[in-house]
């Protein structure tokens, strides 16, 4: 169900646009996973009153995506006391672009209490019924891509605890499909948001991750017609580059595969400084 986070409530609703709970913050970060027809929703969620009555399990953060060429629309709820989650859609229901619109529903018929709200609502409890909205955001628009691109076809992300943030471990067996590269939850959603900016998300993970593979990779393994393996073997003849009995030089290699990330990056701040020196 898409709330209007226009609509007039008669209780208070925390929204970017009014000023039902003066001090609340309601704000929420869509995102692609390793799946680009998988996004995943953060929700962050600053109001006493609505944090406890979603610990208490009475409410729960929700997203609904929505398509407005095909008008396929998918809700879905986090788990009970939980500020994420993902959402999945078909790709052959969908064209075009997706619509996420995201909430803090109840779950339950509840009688809301809060000294928090505008002075308006009063200090008398409010009786608010089920899946009723009690937070809402924007609407965000996600463009759907049209073919995976290279990182896409190579690697998963996937959350390890005992990482640090800022870390990241590869596990790159062959016989899987992707390879694998684990990091802890921080830093897996603060890499998702590098991956709506040119290169900056192949300069820093995928590059590096890259190198390592590499390292190690021989075109004769036993797994060369199989998924990440296949993919780079086929990169690599394109491009002219043996590999029969390992790869030279695969820090130099990597970044050709990718385009020259870091010096597209240099290239562009150079531009840009330029600009900023002209009258």
């Amino acid at each position: 169900m898409r709330y209007d986070p226009n609509r007039y409530y008669q209780y208070p609703v925390l929204r970017p646009a009014n000023d039902d709970y003066p001090d609340g913050v309601f704000e929420t970060q869509v995102s692609r996973t390793d799946d680009p027809y998988r996004l995943r929703v953060d929700f962050t969620v600053q109001e006493p009153t609505i944090q406890a009555i979603i610990a208490d399990g009475n409410a729960r953060c929700a997203a609904m995506a929505y398509c407005s060429s095909t008008l396929y629309s998918v809700m879905e709820q986090a788990i009970i006391g939980a500020y994420s989650l993902e959402v999945s859609i078909p790709r052959d229901e969908v064209e075009g672009e997706i619509e996420v619109w995201s909430s803090i529903i109840t779950t339950v018929d509840i009688n809301l209490i809060t000294g928090t709200a505008h002075p308006e609502y009063g200090n008398n409890p409010i009786q608010i019924t089920g899946f009723k909205p009690l937070a809402l955001d924007e609407r965000w628009r996600v463009p759907l891509a049209s073919a995976p691109s290279l990182p896409d076809t190579l690697f998963t992300l996937n959350s390890r605890e005992d990482l640090q943030v800022g870390e990241f471990h590869i596990d790159a067996d062959a016989a899987e499909p992707y390879i694998k590269i684990f990091m802890h939850d921080e830093t897996r959603r603060q890499f998702q948001l590098l991956r709506d900016i040119p290169h900056q998300a192949l300069a820093s993970v995928f590059t590096a991750a890259l190198v390592q593979v590499l390292a190690k990779f021989e075109a004769n393994d036993e797994a060369i017609d199989q998924g990440w393996h296949r993919a780079i073997r086929q990169k690599l003849d394109e491009m002219g580059i043996p590999s029969e009995e390992g790869v030279e030089e695969p820090w130099r290699v990597a970044q050709l595969i990718f385009g020259r990330p870091y010096a597209t990056i240099l290239d562009e701040r150079e531009a840009e400084s330029q600009g900023e020196g002209e009258l």
